[in-house]
């Protein structure tokens, strides 16, 4: 019997293998149809086949078998082919349970799931499990090493995919080229695969707005398509489209709808069935140029084909009804608009699910079109419901969860403050670290004049909607001095934080941050916090030239070798002329621009600023000096105080301009529910007021004209013909000034001889020795020593040189006819009776008008063909008298003032520019305490960068020993090397200069500064030769002498001139003045 049973057994079990065979064989059949289905995109089908596949293999091998989870892991893609996505994740998942089971984590088929996992995520924005699920395979894929290269790229890829979706673009750029990296060694020159990761990275340069690199790699996928796939392939046809919408974001509608209409024949003629992505982007097109009807039109066509195709409840259907709100809002036709959002907003919250990007996108869109029909709280409604999404995708402190708080609390200011200040606290926690740093300035300055303004009128609301609203978010926030100061505070930081991250922008930052510092001061002001105040009011201005001077002085230090200085000499250089090219670039029309230039220059000053930045970074572990001088930041109250002394006083001058809002970009009005074009917030001028004992902010009038006032008192002492008007001319408006300036700031500086002027603006230009209360008082020059500051922080850095003394090196007697030979000249010069008397000005050899015309060709090929200086001044056609006057003044210098034995000097044809150089690379410049320049200045009011001192090459007879053109311009100067206790330019209008918003005056007196002068001496007007010769002498006799300082000597001598009876006229004294 047992072996009866035996033979029995094997029969049955022989039978079974027949069947399984034979089952496994119409399974694998199956399985095959429904491969072919899926690649032929015919999901359908696949799925049907595959599910037959599916139920054999369970017969045959179990729930759990391999051939099971390949069944479930096809599935899954035909649902993801169909977009029915929450499907496809269930079978995925299915699948993945068996290959973890059976195969482990690490193993292919576990790796292909996640990937195919990831992409059922990514297709319903659920951003975080996507990039899980990639990861994961990532992870898996880079173990097998060589063997997997390729899918370890794919998924490098998908991960860039991701990225990009969260807008990251730096990270998604990031992972697209490990990518590209990998494929490049693997794949050949026209491997489709290839092409993708082209196309993807060319997305994310066009999408950050590099025009040129996103056309270069759209033509590098678009060719590799063409050979691999055929021009009438669908990847072609996209990469046809995606150039077109490159040329459409710079502007050129016609190119790229040129690209478009071809992409349209080529789908009509082999892909019908896709008609409607080419109609979505010509709609945009016309869009772009105001065609709305033609734009709506094109749309519609989208929707029909959609709608037929898909649905009225497919996604692809919503982003149609997307764009059309879109167009409806750019007409202004709020109302419908609203209609289209909320048609695309119900299908994808059926899509995505109320946690997706796209649905926050939407509920924003809502929101505008909201808040443009004054229905604020509905607007409310709409972006809070967004930043609760962005809250739970992309987080708190993403840029685009901030952008939400931001309009939130714009919103807010016109019904409650205390949600506004609810959402810009939390606004302004989002973005603590936030490199974006040009928005984030502009964002402080709407806060301040815009939303400050509005809460502080705002009453309190009893709305009880309004109170439940605060209920149920929870909302406690108050409205106080403190919030304030954390804006103040975010924008300050912001600006700090960009001066070291962005060297080269600096000066355009302090621009657009202006408004801030203005606002600060005045808060602080009004707050009864004048040391605050002050501080506001150093960063505020002059903060390039800190950062020039703070370089100079961080230079002299001793431990910075001369390599390293030169080193750094040349980076900072290129930097600016790097950014100067980029400033040129970018003014162009967008037709006009190279881009690729454009771009290539962004790259040399990247690298050129981490060079520097290396540098600064390794000098500085050596020298802690170093690094606080490398990157000064504006003194602080008890510094100034201490600086100050028992006898000196600081009055800095705060004059606010609404035009600064202007240049920062922001609106001076704005419409409320209440009123429209309501001004913004309206600041107050100051002077500051800075002694030993204390420190106080008085406020100036408003009213007054400042500019206008400094203009007449200008017109009235300098003198139209030869000689001055009466001083009964200037009488008033000098008393006016007086008045305005002096006199509220008198009550804080008594017991002071020394007075220290921050000008602000117009005020640089104001001899405020002359000013007084009527003509019976006396002069600001009878009660103090005046001197005048770019800013306070700059002069404590001057004063820290160390050289003092009284030796000096003098330059005069050049040479400047053209018409004078060489013999000529030195006969002008040898001359007995020398021609006396005449202003160190210039004249000019054309007529006004043709120097007109020679100014105005000079500014377009100055900036366009970069012509050099030399050109610059031969195009001006400027001819110059010799000044036979500044021989008399160096030889009064050297025999009555100074001494021989501590005067060295430089004259006539020696009094060169070439000289004036080779004594600055040689290092000798920088031995002498003096340097003393008579001769002519040039204030260039077409260019104030070209405003210049002159030496004797421009008389044209040097041209066979020198090079230069012997004009030493404002950056020339800059560049040159000194550690003078002064610098006197003993010429006409070297103290004038140009008032650059957010960088304060440039001129001659900010250049030798920053090239390493304690005090420079300058003129506000052209002065009279013999009056110049005279004051110069008895200047430095009183130093000599006397031992007075700069200051005290400077107001003695005017003092003295004041009493003269040849010089009394204050247009012979005043014009000097003193910067330390």
């Amino acid at each position: 019997m047992k072996s009866i049973k035996f033979i029995f057994v094997l029969l049955v079990s022989f039978s079974s293998l027949l069947f399984a065979q034979s089952k496994d064989d119409e399974a694998y059949s199956l399985f095959s149809k429904g491969n072919e289905y899926f690649n032929a995109k015919n999901y359908d089908n696949a799925i049907v086949y595959h599910k037959k596949a599916l139920e054999i293999y369970k017969q045959i091998y179990g729930e759990t078998s391999l051939y099971v989870a390949d069944s479930y892991f096809n599935i899954g893609n035909a649902y993801l082919g169909k977009k029915d996505v929450k499907t496809a994740i269930i079978y995925h998942k299915n699948a993945l349970k068996i290959y973890e089971q059976k195969e482990g984590f690490y193993h292919s088929d576990t790796a292909s799931t996640y990937n195919s996992m990831g992409w059922d995520y990514l297709e319903i924005a659920d951003y975080k499990n996507a990039l899980i699920c990639f990861e994961n395979a990532l992870t898996i894929f880079k173990v097998f090493g060589k063997k997997y290269d390729k899918d370890t790229s794919y998924s490098y890829s998908n991960i860039g995919l991701v990225y990009e979706a969260l807008n990251d673009y730096d990270k998604s750029l990031s992972y697209y080229q490990h990518s590209l990296s990998i494929l490049k060694q693997i794949a050949d020159e026209n491997d489709v695969a290839l092409g993708n990761i082209y196309e993807n990275i060319a997305t994310i340069y066009f999408k950050n707005g590099s025009y040129a690199e996103a056309l270069d790699y759209y033509e590098k996928s678009l060719t590799i398509y063409k050979n691999a796939l055929g021009e009438q392939h669908f990847s072609t046809i996209m990469a046809y489209e995606e150039i077109g919408k490159v040329y459409l974001r710079k502007g050129d509608y016609d190119r790229a709808l040129s690209y478009f209409e071809d992409s349209l024949a080529i789908r009509k003629k082999f892909a019908p069935d896709t008609l409607q992505m080419t109609y979505s982007v010509i709609s945009e097109v016309y869009k772009a140029k105001g065609d709305y009807e033609n734009a709506l039109e094109y749309q519609k066509k989208c929707i029909a084909i959609y709608e037929k195709k898909w649905g009225v409840k497919h996604k692809y259907t919503a982003d149609a009804y997307y764009n059309i709100a879109r167009i409806y809002d750019d007409m202004g036709d709020d109302s419908k608009a609203i209609v289209y959002n909320e048609k695309a907003l119900a299908i994808y919250i059926d899509y995505y699910g109320e946690n997706s990007l796209m649905v926050a996108d939407t509920y924003i869109n809502l929101g505008n079109s909201y808040k443009a029909t004054w229905n604020y709280r509905k607007a409310l409604t709409m972006w809070e419901n967004a930043s609760n999404i962005y809250e739970n995708i992309l987080g708190n402190n993403h840029k685009n969860t901030a952008t939400v708080y931001y309009n939130m609390a714009g919103i807010a200011c016109q019904l409650d403050s205390q949600i506004a200040v609810y959402y810009w606290n939390k606004f302004l926690n989002a973005l603590q670290n936030s490199e974006d740093y040009r928005k984030n300035i502009f964002e402080t300055n709407e806060m301040l004049f815009v939303g400050v303004k509005n809460i502080e009128v705002l009453p309190d609301n009893e709305d009880s909607e309004l109170k439940q609203l605060k209920l149920t978010w929870n909302i406690k926030d108050k409205f106080n001095p403190d919030f304030v100061r954390k804006i103040l505070s975010f924008g300050e930081n912001t600006v700090e934080r960009a001066r070291l991250d962005i060297s080269s922008l600096r000066t355009d930052l302090l621009k657009a941050a202006l408004p801030i510092y203005y606002f600060g001061v005045d808060f602080e002001a009004r707050n009864n916090n004048p040391a605050k105040a002050f501080e506001y009011s150093e960063a505020l201005r002059s903060r390039g030239f800190l950062d020039e001077i703070g370089l100079i002085r961080a230079l002299l230090l001793d431990g910075v070798t001369d390599i390293e200085q030169k080193e750094i000499k040349n980076l900072t250089n290129k930097i600016s002329a790097t950014r100067k090219e980029i400033e040129y670039q970018s003014n162009l029309q967008i037709s006009e621009r190279d881009t690729q230039k454009l771009s290539q220059l962004g790259k040399e000053l990247s690298d050129t600023e981490k060079a520097l930045a290396k540098l600064d970074d390794a000098i500085g572990k050596r020298l802690p000096a170093y690094s606080q001088l490398r990157n000064p930041l504006p003194a602080k109250i008890k510094d100034a105080q201490k600086w100050c002394g028992k006898d000196k006083a600081i009055v800095e001058y705060v004059l606010w301009n609404p035009a600064i809002l202007d240049e920062a970009g922001i609106d001076r009005t704005y419409n409320t529910l209440q009123e429209q074009n309501r001004e913004v917030y309206k600041l107050h001028s100051y002077c500051i007021v800075i002694t030993k004992k204390q420190v106080v902010a008085v406020p100036l009038d408003d009213d007054f004209d400042f500019t206008e006032a400094v203009r007449k008192l200008r017109d009235g002492v300098i003198p139209k013909r030869l000689k001055p008007t009466p001083e009964t001319v200037f009488e008033d408006v000098r008393n006016n000034l007086y008045a305005k300036l002096i006199e509220p700031a008198l009550p804080y500086i008594k017991g002071c001889n020394q007075l220290l002027i921050v000008p602000d603006g117009s005020l640089a230009f104001l001899p405020f020795d002359i000013l007084r209360k009527d003509e019976d008082s006396k002069m600001l020059c009878d009660q103090f020593a005046v001197s005048l500051s770019p800013s306070v922080s700059v002069s404590m850095i001057a004063d820290s040189s160390k050289t003092k003394g009284l030796e000096m090196l003098a330059f005069g007697g050049a040479w400047y006819d053209k018409t004078l030979s060489a013999e000529e000249h030195r006969r002008t010069f040898d001359t007995q009776d020398m021609t006396r008397g005449k202003s160190r000005g210039f004249m000019l050899s054309t007529t006004v008008t043709d120097s007109e015309n020679a100014t105005q060709d000079l500014s377009v090929k100055l900036n366009g063909e970069k012509i050099a200086v030399a050109d610059y001044f031969k195009q001006k056609n400027l001819n110059w008298h010799d000044l036979p006057g500044t021989l008399i003044e160096l030889n009064t210098l050297k025999n009555k003032s100074v001494g021989s034995k501590k005067y060295h000097q430089f004259v006539q044809e020696n009094a060169s520019e070439m000289q004036v150089k080779l004594l600055s690379k040689d290092k000798t410049l920088a031995k002498y305490p003096i340097l003393h320049f008579a001769c002519h200045g040039y204030f260039d009011k077409d260019n104030s960068d070209m405003s210049s001192i002159l030496f004797s090459e421009v008389s044209g007879k040097l041209s066979a020993v020198s090079k230069e053109d012997g004009y030493l311009t404002i950056s020339e100067a800059s560049t040159l090397n000194l550690d003078a206790d002064m610098v006197c330019l003993s010429a006409c209008e070297t103290g004038l200069g140009e008032i650059k918003t957010g960088d304060g005056m440039t001129g001659l007196s900010r250049a030798f500064m920053v090239a390493g002068a304690r005090h420079v001496g300058v003129s506000l007007w052209q002065v009279d030769d013999e009056a110049t010769a005279q004051f110069m002498a008895s200047m430095y006799k009183k130093i000599e002498k006397k031992g007075m300082t700069y200051s005290q000597a400077y107001q003695q001598t005017k003092v003295e001139f004041r009493k003269s009876d040849d010089y009394s006229h204050p247009y012979y004294w005043a014009a000097f003045a003193l910067y330390e």
